[in-house]
Parts: structure tokens; sequence; C-alpha cells
């Protein structure tokens, strides 16, 4: 019973760790559109709508969607997760994507699935003020 107060005790001191900072590009209700390619060549398109801790991702041309989740932040990037919530059958779900402002003020998308080992890219316009 002591031990069990003892960790109750510490872990009640220990401080969380803050979620960090959002890039400054990241601007809740902004969408960012572009094309992507797969490393097996396929090509699709693809829209994301920046939400508070999150975004929202489409592709139209497949057709499937769903969200993505914040994993961590750091610097100009994004790291998510992302959950197909429709067209699951045309779509891998739980990908990892990476989503970084390069010069010029374009975003890159950076796909992967761990378990396929399928990686796609995209070049995101900005969107319009």
């Amino acid at each position: 019973m002591r031990l069990t107060l003892w960790i109750a005790v510490l872990l009640a001191l220990s401080p969380l760790p803050a979620l960090a900072e959002m890039p400054g590009w990241w601007r809740e209700g902004a969408v960012w559109a572009g094309d992507g390619v797969q490393d097996d060549g396929q090509r699709w398109s693809v829209e994301i709508t920046l939400e508070d801790e999150g975004a929202a991702i489409r592709y139209d041309s497949i057709p499937c969607a769903g969200r993505l989740d914040l994993l961590k932040t750091g610097g100009n990037t994004a790291t998510l997760r992302e959950t197909i919530t429709s067209g699951r059958w045309a779509c891998i779900t739980g990908g990892t994507v990476v989503l970084r402002v390069e010069a010029g003020g374009s975003l890159l998308f950076d796909w992967s699935d761990p378990a396929s080992g399928l990686k796609a890219t995209a070049i995101l316009a900005p969107p319009v003020s």
C-alpha cells in the first residue's frame, strides 16, 4: 500500500509534457491542396484542411477521406497519424504524414505506411488569403 501511495505522489508531482507549439504556418481553417505520387507510380489529388490539433484530409480522385491526428511538432514540421474514415476500401489507413513548409511557401507532404513500406509525396499550394 505504501509503495502505491508513493508512486501516486511521484506521478502527481511530475510535470506533464506540454504539446509543442504549432508551426507558424499552421492556421486553423487553412486549406492546402495539390497532387501527389506514390513510389509505385500511382497519382492522386489531396486536400488538407487544418484544424486546432489535427486536420481533415480528402483524396477526391481516389476517393477517400479521413482525419490527421497530431503526433508531434517541431520547427516548421508537423507529424500526424492518418485515419481513413470514408472510402476505406480505396485507401490505406494508419499511415504517417509529415508536413513541412518549403522555401517559397509550398507545403511538402510526405506520407508513409509502416506496414507495407509504401511512401508518397505531394507538393501542396498555400491557401489563398
